[in-house]
C-alpha cells in the first residue's frame, strides 16, 4: 500500500513539474548576461549551488517516474512472453525471474546488460513499421514511448548517423496503433527534407504507407496544402491524419497558421538549431500549444551550456526555468585552460555529476563506438598548408592596413627625384589668372580595363584574414583579359597553399578510385573550388543552401549513381546535416567552421550506417594564420562536450563516475585527431603524399570501442 501511495505521489508530482509555463525565458537570458563564477561573489555562489540542488531534487522525481514507468514496461514485455509459453524460458535470466526486476541501482553492470539484451528481444517493434530496428534503436524506441507516458519531453541526442530518424518513424507508427490519430508534424532543415520523405517511403511502403504531407512551396502552394492537413487516411484499417513535414523557414513564416492545429506531437529535428531562444524560430515554435514534443540532435552542446539550456527550456519550462542556475558553472572561457584547471572546475562540489544526473531522466545518446554497428574504422589527419608569397601580402597589408596593397593601387612616385609626383588635380593647371585657373586641355583616355576584382572586408579584418588563408582570389581575383569572368589558369593553384595540397591529393585520389566530399564555409570559395574543378577536369556535383529540393535531390542521386562524378562541393553549415552520402569515402574539410559540431556533422555524412569503406577525413589548415585560432577555440568547446555529454554516460546502460579525476583526464586529453602532417613551406613529396593518403592499416582493423581512450599521434611529416 506504502508504494502504491509513493507511486502516486511521485506521479502528481510529475504532473506539477510538467504543466505549461509561461516563463519569460527573454527576461531570463538577458538577466544571465553570460555570467560565470568568475564574476560571482560567495554569496551568489552559494545561492545558485542551492538552486543547482533543488533543480536536482525536481529532475530526480522525474526521473524515479520515469524508471518505475520503464521497468513495469519492461516487465509486461517479459511476463506476456512467459505467459505465451506457459513455462519459464531456458534463456530467462534469473533476475527476470523473480517476482519484479530488481532496482537497476542494486544490480551489477553484467546483471542489467543481461536483462537489457533479454527485453529486447522480446520487444515487438510497431507492425506498421516496415524493417528491422537494431537493438540499441528498439531501446531508443521504448525509451520515447516512456517519456510520452510519462507526458515528458525529451533529447534523442544518439550520434550522427545512428538512425535517430528511424527511430522517430517508428514512434510514430506505435501512436497510430495506439489510436493516437494525430495530426503530427515533423520540423526539419531543408537540406534533410528529402531524407524524411525517402525513409517514410522506405519503411511504410505502398500497401501500407503512412501519409506523409510536405508542407513548403509558395504562398499559393501552401495554401492548397493546408486544406489536406486535416483530411483523415486509411491505414491498416484505421482512420488517421497525416504527417505534417515542413522547415524551420515555412515554421517562421506561418507561424499564425500552423500554431491553430491541434497538433499531438511534434518532432524536430537538428533540434540544435533552436539554440538560441531570442531567434524568431525559437520564439514561433513557443507559441504552439502541443506539450509532446521531440528534439534530435547528434550535438546537444555545440558552443556553451546556454544552448543546452535552451533546448530544455522549450521541452521542460516549469522545470528548466532560470538559466543562470544551470549555465553558470561551466564557461567556455574555462576550457582554454589546462586540463588540470577543467577537472578541479567540474570535481569542485561535485558540479558536473549534479549537472549530469539533472539531465540524465531528459537526454538519451548512444556514440558509434558503443553500438555492435561494426561501421569501418574512421581517422582525421590535419594537413597544414604553407603559406604563398602572394597570401603573405595580403595577409600582413591587411594586419598593418596598407591600403595601396589591398586596393590593388601602386604609389605614384617621381623615380628621378624619389619624391611623390604632383596630384593630377594640381598637375593638369597650366597657368592661374586673377579670376579663375587655365588648365590643359587633355585627349580623351580610354579607360583602362580592371585586370583584378578587389573585395575587402575592413569592418571584419577577422574574416578578410580567413579568407586570405585560404585562398587570395577571394580578396584579389584577376579577370580574364576584356572579361568581367574570373582567369582561370595554374595560378589558381599556385596562389593558395591549401589549393596546392588539394591539387596534389585529388589527382591520386582519383587514381585510387575514391569519391570525395569536400566542405566549405563559404559560398564565395565553393565558387572558387568549382572553377577548379573545372579547369582539372574533374566530373563534380554541388550542394548548397541557395538550392531548392528537387536540385539538391538531384545532385545527391548524381554524386551517388554516377561512378564518374568524383566530387561533392557541400557548404558545411546548409549540407552538413542529415544527408547519407556512403557513396564517398574521403572528406576533406577544406576550412574549419568556428562551430566544431558543424565539422562534425559534416564528416558523417559518409561515417555512418551502410558505409563499407574505411573512412579519411583530411583538415586542411593553413600554418600561422587564423585558421590555427578557429581549431584551437573547436578543441575548447569540443572539451565541454566531452565531459559533459560525450563519456557514455547518457546511454540507458553504462555507469561512468565523473569524480574519478582519473577517467575526466582520460576525456580531456582524448585526442580530435589521428594524425597531424606539417609542410614547413614546402608541398609534399610523392613519398609523404602516397603516406598520407594510404588507408591498408584501416582495412584490417576493427572499428574503435573505447570511446574515452586517447587516439594516437603518429609522427609529424616535415
Amino acid at each position: 500500500m506504502d508504494e502504491t501511495k509513493n507511486g502516486m505521489d511521485s506521479f502528481d508530482q510529475v504532473d506539477v513539474l510538467t504543466e505549461k509555463s509561461s516563463i519569460d525565458v527573454d527576461n531570463s537570458v538577458q538577466e544571465d548576461n553570460h555570467s560565470s563564477l568568475h564574476n560571482m561573489d560567495d554569496e551568489e555562489r552559494k545561492e545558485r549551488y542551492k538552486n543547482l540542488l533543488t533543480l536536482l531534487e525536481n529532475s530526480t522525481k522525474l526521473s524515479n517516474a520515469f524508471e518505475t514507468r520503464l521497468k513495469k514496461c519492461k516487465l509486461k514485455i517479459v511476463e506476456a512472453k512467459l505467459e505465451k509459453t506457459n513455462k519459464i524460458d531456458e534463456n530467462v535470466p534469473k533476475a527476470v525471474e523473480n517476482d519484479s526486476i530488481k532496482d537497476s541501482n542494486n544490480q551489477s553492470t553484467e546483471e542489467n546488460e543481461v536483462n537489457e539484451n533479454y527485453y529486447l528481444k522480446l520487444f515487438q517493434q510497431p507492425k506498421l513499421f516496415k524493417g528491422t530496428l537494431k537493438d540499441y534503436q528498439k531501446e531508443g524506441l521504448l525509451w520515447i514511448r516512456t517519456l510520452f507516458e510519462n507526458g515528458l519531453n525529451g533529447i534523442l541526442a544518439d550520434d550522427m548517423g545512428l538512425g535517430k530518424t528511424i527511430q522517430a518513424i517508428a514512434f510514430y507508427c506505435f501512436l497510430l496503433e495506439m489510436g493516437i490519430k494525430g495530426p503530427f508534424l515533423v520540423i526539419a532543415p531543408l537540406s534533410t527534407i528529402p531524407n524524411w520523405l525517402s525513409e517514410f517511403s522506405k519503411f511504410s511502403p505502398q500497401w501500407n504507407q503512412l501519409n506523409t504531407l510536405l508542407y513548403h512551396g509558395t504562398d499559393n502552394e501552401r495554401c492548397k496544402i493546408r486544406s489536406q492537413i486535416n483530411v483523415k487516411h486509411k491505414v491498416d484499417k484505421l482512420d488517421y491524419f497525416s504527417i505534417v513535414i515542413t522547415t524551420f523557414e515555412i515554421l517562421r513564416m506561418d507561424t499564425k497558421v500552423l500554431k491553430g492545429y491541434d497538433w499531438k506531437y511534434i518532432t524536430i529535428d537538428e533540434g540544435h538549431k533552436m539554440k538560441n531562444p531570442l531567434t524568431l524560430t525559437s520564439r514561433c515554435l513557443r507559441e504552439f500549444a502541443c506539450t509532446n514534443k521531440l528534439i534530435l540532435t547528434g550535438t546537444p552542446i555545440q558552443n556553451n551550456m546556454d544552448e543546452l539550456w535552451t533546448l530544455l527550456n522549450l521541452l521542460m519550462p516549469k522545470l528548466f526555468n532560470d538559466i543562470k542556475d544551470f549555465s553558470s558553472w561551466f564557461a567556455i572561457d574555462d576550457f582554454h585552460g589546462t586540463n588540470d584547471q577543467i577537472v578541479d572546475l567540474a570535481t569542485k562540489d561535485e558540479i558536473l555529476n549534479i549537472i549530469v544526473k539533472i539531465l540524465k531522466p531528459f537526454i538519451l545518446r548512444r556514440q558509434k563506438a558503443e553500438t555492435n554497428l561494426n561501421l569501418p574504422p574512421k581517422k582525421e589527419i590535419v594537413i597544414y598548408a604553407p603559406v604563398t608569397e602572394q597570401q603573405h601580402k595580403l595577409y600582413m597589408a591587411t594586419l598593418s592596413r596598407e591600403m595601396n596593397i589591398l586596393l590593388n593601387k601602386k604609389p605614384e612616385i617621381d623615380i628621378e627625384s624619389d619624391v611623390r609626383a604632383k596630384r593630377k588635380c594640381v598637375e593638369s593647371i597650366e597657368r592661374y589668372t586673377e579670376n579663375r585657373v587655365i588648365r590643359k586641355t587633355e585627349p580623351e583616355h580610354k579607360a583602362e580595363s580592371k585586370d583584378k576584382i578587389v573585395s575587402l572586408v575592413l569592418l571584419n579584418p577577422f574574416m578578410q584574414l580567413k579568407k586570405i588563408s585560404n585562398h587570395p582570389y577571394l580578396v584579389h581575383m584577376p579577370l580574364s583579359p576584356g572579361r568581367s569572368s574570373i582567369l582561370v589558369d595554374e595560378n589558381i593553384v599556385k596562389a593558395s597553399g591549401k589549393f596546392l595540397i588539394l591539387d596534389a591529393m585529388l589527382s591520386k585520389l582519383k587514381l585510387l578510385g575514391h569519391k570525395v566530399l569536400l566542405f566549405s564555409t563559404m559560398i564565395q570559395l565553393l565558387d572558387l573550388i568549382e572553377e577548379f574543378l573545372i579547369f582539372r577536369s574533374y566530373e563534380y556535383a554541388r550542394l548548397d543552401g541557395t538550392m531548392n529540393i528537387n536540385t539538391r535531390v538531384d545532385e545527391i542521386n548524381t554524386f551517388t549513381n554516377d561512378p564518374n562524378c568524383f566530387v561533392m562541393l557541400i557548404s558545411t553549415r546548409a549540407g552538413g546535416l542529415g544527408l547519407n552520402l556512403t557513396a564517398a569515402d574521403t572528406v576533406i574539410i577544406f576550412d574549419s567552421d568556428w562551430n566544431p559540431q558543424c565539422d562534425l556533422q559534416a564528416q558523417d555524412r559518409c561515417h555512418r550506417i551502410g558505409q563499407v569503406k574505411p573512412v579519411v577525413v583530411y583538415r586542411l589548415c593553413t600554418k600561422s594564420t587564423v585558421d590555427e585560432k578557429i581549431l584551437a577555440n573547436a578543441a575548447a568547446k569540443r572539451k565541454l562536450e566531452k565531459i559533459v555529454i560525450g563519456n557514455g554516460t547518457f546511454n540507458r546502460t553504462t555507469k561512468v563516475n565523473l569524480s574519478n579525476i582519473k577517467e575526466l583526464m582520460n576525456l580531456l586529453e582524448s585526442s580530435d585527431y589521428d594524425k597531424q602532417i606539417q609542410s614547413n613551406g614546402f608541398i609534399l613529396s610523392d613519398e609523404e603524399l602516397d603516406s598520407l593518403l594510404d588507408r591498408s592499416d584501416m582495412i584490417k582493423s576493427s572499428p574503435k570501442t573505447n570511446a574515452t581512450q586517447s587516439a594516437k599521434h603518429f609522427e609529424v611529416l616535415t
